[in-house]
């Protein structure tokens, strides 16, 4: 990518440092990449902040300047570890001269957000899910909330991709910065239909689940789902792309179970999933929440339906009977038959469903136009930054 010229009205970017920090590196490229090459067109010098994991020898945005962490452990429940994450990314903020931090997903969000604070500099957090650890409602998951509403209070913006975990997540909205933005969006250029609709095998009807292998995406109800639905129509086919979690390796085992037996086809986990989207009928995702499924707007920007659950961050983009059907969650019965159900449409109602969705996408999820509403955060927060700078 060629370095352009600020191209903004006013001047504002010049010289200014932006850190876009995520739990993953992996987050960073598959939902952050427009953003981040918008930012440096803009000019904006980037920093890039994660910990370590098995894409980070993978080069990519070799633009921006990256800083690899080793304290942070995503899943761990140790005042201890936190403590020495919250002491490295300390060191992180005071060793380099931001202007903003872009942060994404729980914990980047609830101590960026305390570190920034510290350190006066603006935050934007975006809380991609809530997470199941919030949503439990027991003693540790309102101990958390309560953390996580006092660390972010103090960030300029507070970005929500769904209504529902605004209100799940401070149901009195006791702050004026919270918004609602539309997810990470899709690139509805690179996912579109191309030969997906005209060019799928007339012999083959396939049900994809597209997600990571954990209890809480709906993987146990897909496959007791497919293993029903395969006993009763041996043609149909139930593939699933995905990485298994560590922390559930009881579902990986079922897994393999499943395909040893003929009911699944596990194609591994696929970084660019257009390849196998364009070979399905069907996207299956029973999730029990979401923030704003990456994976159903997919499906939707590539004229895919979709069944999924009546949950936050999809019923906002499934409507059933219209471009997909929509099941209750943790019932493997009600998403058999959907199943069933999907697989008896005829073509042109599968295909209206698609189109519908496809219009959908393109009017309210594009990625471009959900990296504009970024853009417009970060403009606002500079230009007052120069304002007050100007009258002081």
């Amino acid at each position: 990518m060629n370095k352009s010229k600020t191209i903004t009205g006013e001047d504002f970017n010049q010289n200014r440092t932006i850190a876009i920090f995520s739990n993953s590196f992996w987050n960073l490229k598959n939902f952050r990449r427009e953003i981040i090459e918008r930012l440096y067109e803009l000019n904006y010098n980037l920093i890039l902040i994660y910990p370590y994991d098995d894409d980070v020898h993978k080069i990519d945005f070799s633009y921006c300047k990256h800083v690899v962490l080793h304290e942070l452990k995503v899943l761990s429940k140790s005042i201890w570890s936190d403590y020495k994450f919250y002491k490295e990314i300390s060191r992180v903020f005071q060793k380099n001269q931001i202007d903003l931090v872009l942060s994404f997903t729980i914990k980047p969000n609830i101590y960026g957000s305390m570190v920034a604070k510290a350190y006066g500099i603006p935050c934007i957090a975006t809380v991609t899910g809530l997470g199941k650890e919030i949503i439990k409602g027991n003693l540790f998951s309102k101990l958390l909330n309560t953390i996580y509403k006092n660390s972010v209070r103090s960030d300029q913006f507070v970005v929500f991709h769904n209504e529902e975990d605004l209100i799940t997540f401070d149901p009195q909205r006791l702050h004026s910065n919270y918004i609602v933005i539309n997810g990470s969006g899709v690139n509805t250029k690179v996912f579109s239909k191309s030969e997906n609709v005209e060019n799928k095998s007339l012999n083959k009807f396939i049900f994809l689940f597209s997600g990571r292998l954990i209890k809480s995406k709906g993987i146990m109800e897909f496959l007791e789902a497919a293993a029903k639905v395969k006993s009763e129509n041996t043609e149909l086919q139930f593939w699933i792309i995905g990485k298994h979690s560590e922390e559930e390796l009881d579902v990986y085992n079922l897994l393999m179970d499943h395909q040893e037996r003929g009911i699944i086809t596990y194609c591994g986990f696929i970084d660019q999933p257009k390849e196998i989207l364009s070979q399905v009928q069907v996207l299956v995702l029973p999730s029990y929440r979401e923030g704003k499924s990456k994976s159903i707007l997919e499906a939707m920007s590539m004229q895919i339906p979709v069944i999924c659950s009546d949950v936050a961050g999809c019923h906002d983009l499934i409507k059933n009977n219209w471009n997909g059907l929509l099941i209750n969650a943790k019932d493997s019965s009600a998403l058999a038959n959907a199943m069933r159900s999907m697989a008896l449409l005829n073509e042109s109602e599968r295909l209206q469903m698609g189109l519908r969705s496809r219009e959908e996408v393109v009017k309210n999820y594009d990625v471009n136009i959900i990296s504009n509403k970024y853009l417009e955060l970060i403009d606002s927060i500079f230009y007052n930054i120069k304002s007050n700078n100007f009258k002081n």
